[in-house]
């Protein structure tokens, strides 16, 4: 038997992973997570572990960390904060690399309405996105058109109310990420 039928499986595994990588890195999500009051961080520093530390981001925006101070956290992506952090060390450590991880995500509080077991108020993870409100609120009804939900986003700063269409039956079809947006504080999620 050749190697390739020998090892045909793991080789189509391992293509699969690659293009499914690639996919996600070349198109990402369809919006990266940004950090906000109440996350709980690890930050580590590879090589100087009396600097990692565990944080959570203070009501003022902030966090403190060894030899840099008080940094602005809220609304930079865990990757952003790193590289602050990163460029804050380089005056005290050689060539620092820095990682920033969320290990306690905050929560916020979202409106799942219309066509669903439960509807109400939700306090879900920061992280979550829109097929996971509606499962906290008991699924969608029978009547439920998952071809016509809405998400209505309002943005304290904005005169109006951001509304997006979405179509959920093309994230259970084919699981299209900008279908199944991740959650913002005060979103209202209304199934038809």
């Amino acid at each position: 038997m050749s190697f390739y039928r020998k090892h045909q499986h793991i080789l189509t595994s391992g293509t699969l992973l690659l293009v499914l990588f690639l996919f996600f890195a070349l198109h990402g999500e369809a919006r990266t997570y940004k950090l906000g009051v109440g996350d709980v961080l690890r930050i580590s520093v590879w090589g100087h572990s009396e600097l990692n530390s565990e944080v959570e981001i203070r009501p003022d925006g902030f966090i403190t960390f060894p030899l840099v101070g008080d940094v602005h956290a809220t609304s930079r992506s865990p990757e952003e904060l790193a590289q602050l952090i990163q460029d804050g060390l380089a005056e005290y450590v050689i060539e620092p690399k820095v990682t920033v991880m969320v290990v306690q995500f905050r929560t916020i509080g979202v409106q799942v309405l219309g066509e669903v077991s439960s509807p109400g108020f939700y306090q879900v993870r920061a992280d979550a996105r829109v097929m996971d409100a509606i499962g906290l609120a008991g699924g969608p009804t029978r009547l439920a058109d998952l071809t016509s939900a809405t998400l209505t986003r309002s943005d304290w700063n904005a005169d109006q109310a951001e509304i997006f269409n979405l179509n959920l039956q093309a994230f259970n079809a084919n699981g299209a990420l900008d279908q199944n947006q991740v959650l913002q504080n005060g979103d209202v999620i209304y199934l038809t």
